[in-house]
């Protein structure tokens, strides 16, 4: 799903120019692993009790970049960011990268990990200028239909609503990706009339979602 520009994380389009301004956020950071939601529509009911959702390690990195890297080469349009751009960060940046996703107060990355610690999904969001930004969304096609998108939001509106109760929340979808439609929307996201060209695919077009503040909707959303 595409992301709003993020200025030095994967996937930013930094031409548009957003600062990150993030607040340092109040509260306990809600990082301990969820448990699995039952999801309205999975194909499988059970098969999401084989998924932790948690948040993302700091020593996690090369998991976290060969995830990153997949999603790009696998669902191109669904985001800002090219294969060919991140492909090209040193190891370093991936690092940094991850530990911001780990240990931030106002970033934060969650990831859905198989039994065997594979990562198979993630989401992310930043703060800035006071709103939140959600990027990155995405789950490996062998492991979708299984709830785990739902459960990736769910997490990241809960962690939003405990450390950053206030802000409002942002994201940008290409409308050709309906099940992420389908997941933003049931999570209380509407469109708000704000369309942009997706940028590396000139006939593409992402078009900004939008919620208010609180947690996740239900346990069923």
């Amino acid at each position: 799903m595409p992301e709003s520009s993020v200025p030095g994380l994967p996937g930013s389009p930094d031409s548009r120019g957003r600062r990150d301004r993030s607040r340092r956020s109040k509260g306990t950071l809600p990082d301990a692993e969820s448990p699995p939601r039952r999801m309205s529509g999975d194909a499988n009911p059970e098969s999401h009790q084989q998924i932790t959702v948690r948040r993302l390690r700091a020593d996690e990195w090369q998991a976290f970049r060969d995830l990153r890297l997949a999603a790009l080469r696998t669902d191109p349009l669904a985001f800002g960011s090219t294969l060919s751009r991140e492909s090209t960060y040193s190891d370093q940046k991936w690092r940094n990268l991850c530990n911001d996703g780990a240990t931030g107060t106002s970033n934060v990355t969650f990831v859905a990990a198989d039994p065997s610690g594979e990562l198979v999904g993630m989401v992310g969001t930043f703060s800035a200028e006071g709103t939140s930004h959600v990027w990155g969304m995405w789950t490996r096609p062998h492991r979708r239909n299984q709830g785990i998108g739902h459960r990736l939001m769910n997490s990241l509106l809960d962690w939003i609503a405990t450390c950053l109760p206030e802000v409002s929340i942002i994201l940008d979808v290409n409308p050709s990706q309906e099940a992420a439609v389908r997941i933003y929307a049931s999570a209380g996201f509407h469109f708000n009339g704000v369309e942009e060209p997706l940028g590396h695919d000139p006939p593409a077009v992402v078009r900004q979602m939008v919620r208010r503040p609180g947690r996740a909707l239900s346990e069923t959303a």
